[in-house]
């Protein structure tokens, strides 16, 4: 929960700084990553810029799903991860759940968007430290953990959570 926290006071943080200029650097520690207001500013202009119709700076893929094709453990949204084509271009690939609309599609779209934006280090290093961390968590899961990706989509959730 103390991470939760140290991550909804950056946020807000970055949100008064952009509204005024501010002198005062600050940094928390996160899950061992320190995440100052410039990593967080640098994640927020990174989803405003993949949020952007016809905008392919970001090489980011939504991918529209039935909710049988979802994964049983994330039925509303689920990052694919990153692939590489045959000529070395990266595209990270979200999935989001065709039923989803209103409130309950914009918090898959942001969630899956922020993880893979923080994945594919387009959300700064600090954020991609923090993915790292989260993934690590994930590996040493059970094998049979009837969620593969819990930490990763908390990451997610808590990320979309604090922009409301």
């Amino acid at each position: 929960m103390k991470r939760l926290y140290n991550l909804a006071i950056l946020f807000t943080i970055a949100v008064i700084c952009s509204l005024g200029s501010s002198t005062a650097a600050y940094a928390e520690d996160v899950d061992g990553v320190q995440i100052t207001e410039a990593d967080v500013k640098q994640l927020l202009t990174a989803l405003h810029t993949a949020l952007k119709p016809n905008d392919s700076t970001i090489p980011l893929h939504v991918a529209i799903k039935p909710a049988p094709q979802m994964p049983k453990y994330a039925s509303d949204w689920f990052y694919a991860g990153i692939s590489t084509s045959s000529s070395g271009s990266r595209t990270m690939t979200v999935w989001t759940n065709t039923d989803l609309n209103g409130d309950a599609l914009r918090n898959a779209i942001t969630a899956s968007f922020l993880v893979a934006l923080s994945d594919g280090g387009y959300g700064g290093t600090a954020f991609k430290q923090l993915y790292d961390v989260e993934a690590a968590r994930d590996a040493q899961l059970p094998s049979d953990a009837p969620n593969p990706y819990l930490n990763r989509q908390k990451l997610g959730a808590a990320l979309s959570d604090l922009l409301k």
